[in-house]
């Protein structure tokens, strides 16, 4: 080997070390080091809500899910006989009211075995002896059925409904408003048609007062009898 070819060995030589150097160093390697290991069952459950606050969440209208099944027969029944024709209009109008509210305000199944006993205490033709889906049916506690129903609600619910109670009462006020309106012009008409008679009736009565007794015809005289 020539002096020229063993001085360009040693330079490869040396490019090679230094190439491999380089890349150690860019890329080290740890024998002590341990794949980080995939976090407990626990931590992920903690960072995901859990199933009950998102049952407990107020849910849109448009996105709730009404229970479909619901084993509850919202029937009436009655301690006495008497009472039958009572407890079934009580049980079918109570039964589509109850229809109504689920409609509007997507009640679950637990929301209507709590409303259901409120509309039949609460219906016109309530008395005692009167059984709720197995129970004695109790009186109403208050005279306003809207603020029973308001507490079974739910936010989402709670708000709606106050906004229908509201209103309710404002067209319930307008026609209210209108009626009383309607008997004032009522009354004024009849106050002023009996004042017209009054007057009429004196007017003639002074008449006669003034000319003495009416004055007769003979028809005898009339026709040359």
């Amino acid at each position: 080997m020539n002096k020229h070819r063993f001085i360009l060995f040693i330079a490869l030589l040396g490019g090679s070390g230094l190439a491999a150097y380089f890349a150690a160093s860019h890329n080290p390697v740890k024998k002590d080091e341990v794949p980080q290991a995939t976090p407990p069952l626990t931590v992920l459950q903690k960072q995901k809500p859990s199933k009950r606050s998102e049952l407990s969440a107020p849910l849109p209208l448009d996105k709730r899910k009404v229970e479909e099944m619901d084993s509850t027969n919202y029937e009436v029944t009655v301690s006495n006989i008497e009472l039958e024709e009572v407890g079934r209009r009580i049980e079918r109008e109570s039964q589509e009211q109850l229809r109504k509210l689920t409609d509007r305000y997507q009640l679950t199944a637990n929301q209507r075995r709590e409303a259901f006993p409120l509309l039949v205490s609460y219906h016109a033709d309530y008395t005692d002896g009167l059984i709720v889906n197995g129970f004695k049916a109790q009186p109403p506690r208050t005279n306003n059925l809207s603020s029973e129903l308001y507490l079974i609600f739910d936010l989402t619910q709670q708000e709606i409904y106050q906004e229908d109670v509201e209103a309710d009462n404002k067209w319930w006020g307008e026609i209210i408003g209108q009626l009383r309106s309607d008997l004032d012009r009522s009354l004024y008409s009849t106050r002023e048609k009996n004042i017209l008679k009054k007057s009429d009736k004196k007017t003639e009565e002074e008449s006669l007062n003034e000319g003495g007794e009416l004055r007769t015809i003979p028809l005898d005289d009339l026709f040359g009898n």
